[in-house]
């Protein structure tokens, strides 16, 4: 009772405002509207983010959102063999489950793998990609995204507010292996209301060649088992008032692939499959007050996986495993304006999770998850402090019951002046907890039942300066250092093949980091436009449990000590050129860093050419071309999961408006 008091009272803080009443005229400057549930939007806030717009996607012509994270500091990919293979992110070496995936204001989750595979989340109909560190910018965020230590927000056509009466989005794709895309979206305005509808068909055999060394001799073969085919389909209901938004949003999702092993000389064929089919509904209802604004959310998903293996030695001469997942969500965050410099935030949620399966312990288990939090941020002229304390409490019921309670604190300080207008700065620390997912603790030839919640605290300082060089040319250089701690922190590594990995906690780890980031953006004049990027991160993630283990100060498994990225964006009229460049440094695949355990880095060229016709003011078809490893090198981010050689892809899209 204790613990639930607790996250009550951090989630209780500013629920209660006084009566509602109409914004005052003069209030009416701070009020933009932005998504159809999202009303207000405060004076910009200081935060640590990195966001691509519908443009910058577009040339970058991605298969699935990976692609797009792979160009930002501080992430790390793990891919398994591309086109429909398994993928997943960390932020800043922290495991993925310590980033929180928010899609047009709801939470994207998986309890049972902790893990959202970054190859299902599509890219044809997003419209921004937003990854901010500490505090998520965004007040009405789910509470149990802002106790995480990083947010992933992700905004789509469908679920934008629409300003023509009626608005459509399509394309087709062809690539090599046989891939196959078609995509279509539609949006209605009707006065305050509008529906929206989208659909997308994909599909490849994934059989590309990968060449082995062996010795002194070149070996070519196939990768196999590597094939997929999956379907998307969606529909949206928005209205939005001065004071009222809701949105309501039912997708479904049902794919059916290959699951590939390590590409080895001589080894096995794969004959492992993986069927999903996925429902989630999600409604949430925001209303505007004096001064602040409250959100309702709601959110049920049903997730149904099949993994078969028709090679297992056993009496039946195959394995079958299902898991059904169910998942509920509800939960309410809110801001107001006390004053003209103070505002205060809070949220309260609630979660269950229930998952069941002959494959796990007890054949079923279940998960209360209590998230509370509030904060207050203060503006003193140019500078800005934020503090937020949240707790968490969590139970666990399967073969025995495990409970859970944790509070944990959050401090930023930022200033938009130092010493010049031109620089700014933010500083924060945060402490994070996570739980092991269901899959890590109880499946039976994975699970570890003894595994601890990981505990997180971040340190982070950033500087960004910004210059106008000519009248039509700025300059920014980003700057993040960081320090990270985690106690307990659980590593998978995948053993046979994607669905059968190995868990361990690794005791304490470190993390001292750092990004640099430089952009030069320029317009010649009305026709011709140009932008530079490039990034370099430096990681070093070392395991500090004990100085008499052998992997004492060992950088962490899959953890490169470098990486980067350039890229080059020419835009001339209606045709455009874009190139980049992607570099990672050596890896190892296990915590020992001996010779034996060493992938080799990597260096990996794509580019891409595109050309725009405006058939009439409101329409525009879009072709587009890219190459991608360019160069045809042989690559893998994870140990013997060779990556695509040069490969290219193809797409002709519509828009109207």
């Amino acid at each position: 009772m204790k613990v639930l008091i607790g996250i009550f009272i951090c989630g209780i803080g500013n629920f209660v405002f006084g009566q509602d009443s109409i914004l005052r005229k003069k209030e009416l400057s701070e009020v933009s509207v932005i998504v159809s549930a999202d009303l207000i939007v405060l004076p910009p806030r200081i935060i640590n983010s990195y966001t691509f717009n519908r443009e910058q996607i577009s040339a970058i012509h991605p298969e699935d959102v990976s692609q797009v994270l792979q160009k930002l500091p501080g992430i790390q990919i793990k891919s398994y063999g591309g086109l429909g293979g398994f993928k997943t992110f960390s932020t800043r070496s922290t495991g993925s489950a310590h980033t929180a995936v928010v899609q047009d204001g709801f939470s994207k989750t998986n309890i049972q793998t902790g893990q959202i595979n970054l190859g299902t989340v599509q890219t044809d109909n997003l419209e921004f990609l937003s990854l901010t560190n500490g505090s998520s910018g965004n007040f009405l965020n789910p509470a149990s995204a802002e106790v995480t230590g990083s947010v992933l927000s992700l905004g789509t056509f469908e679920c934008t507010k629409p300003i023509y009466n009626f608005d459509l989005r399509a394309n087709i794709k062809q690539g090599s292996f046989n891939q196959y895309d078609a995509f279509l979206s539609a949006k209605k305005k009707l006065n305050n209301h509008f529906i929206a509808a989208m659909g997308k068909y994909r599909q490849a055999d994934g059989l590309y060649p990968v060449r082995l060394e062996n010795g002194s001799s070149t070996n070519t073969i196939k990768r196999s088992n590597n094939d997929y085919q999956d379907v998307y389909a969606g529909l949206t209901y928005g209205y939005n008032d001065y004071k009222n938004a809701i949105l309501f949003l039912a997708k479904t999702q049902q794919s059916d692939q290959g699951l590939p092993g390590p590409v080895i000389l001589y080894g096995n064929i794969p004959k492992q499959r993986l069927s999903n089919q996925n429902q989630e509904l999600n409604l949430s209802y925001t209303r505007n007050f004096n001064r602040g604004e409250a959100k309702f959310y709601s959110k049920y998903a049903y997730d149904n996986t099949i993994y078969v293996d028709s090679g297992f030695l056993n009496n039946q001469g195959f394995l079958r495993n299902e898991f059904n997942n169910q998942f509920l969500q509800n939960g309410i965050t809110a801001f107001k304006r006390l004053r003209r410099r103070v505002t205060i935030n809070s949220g309260l949620e609630l979660q269950n999770s229930e998952l069941k399966s002959k494959s796990i312990a007890g054949e079923k288990v279940s998960r209360n998850h209590g998230f509370g939090f509030t904060g207050l941020e203060y503006r003193i002229k140019l500078i800005t402090f934020y503090g937020k304390v949240s707790s968490q409490y969590v139970v666990d019921q399967s073969t025995q019951k495990r409970e859970f309670f944790t509070v944990n604190p959050f401090l930023a300080f930022g200033t938009n002046k130092l010493f010049t207008e031109k620089l700014t700065a933010y500083f924060y620390y945060k402490n994070t907890f996570r739980m092991p997912t269901f899959n890590e603790l109880y499946y039976n030839q994975i699970g570890n039942k003894n595994l601890e919640p990981e505990k997180l605290n971040q340190f982070s300082a950033t500087f960004n300066y910004r210059k106008s060089i000519v009248n039509k040319s700025a300059f920014t250089v980003n700057s993040n250092t960081y320090y990270n701690q985690v106690k307990d922190q659980i590593l998978a590594i995948p053993t046979k093949n994607l669905f059968i990995w190995s868990i361990q906690n690794i005791g304490r780890t470190e993390t001292i980091g750092s990004d640099l980031t430089f952009t030069l953006d320029s317009r010649q004049d009305k026709k011709f436009k140009i932008q530079n990027s490039i990034n370099i991160t430096y990681q070093h993630t070392v395991d500090v449990s004990s100085k008499d283990s052998p992997t004492y100060r060992n950088q962490i498994a899959y953890i490169p000590l470098w990486n980067g990225n350039y890229q080059l964006t020419l835009n001339y009229k209606n045709t455009g050129f874009y190139a980049s460049v992607f570099y990672n440094s050596k890896r190892y695949y296990l915590n020992q860093n001996v010779p034996s355990n060493e992938i080799e880095g990597f260096v990996v060229l794509d580019v891409s050419i595109f050309h725009s016709f405006i058939l009439k003011k409101e329409q525009k078809l879009k072709l587009q071309m890219s190459v991608k490893n360019v160069t045809n090198n042989s690559y893998a981010y994870v140990r013997s999961y060779f990556m695509p050689g040069t490969n290219y892809l193809i797409s002709l899209s519509y828009a109207l408006h």
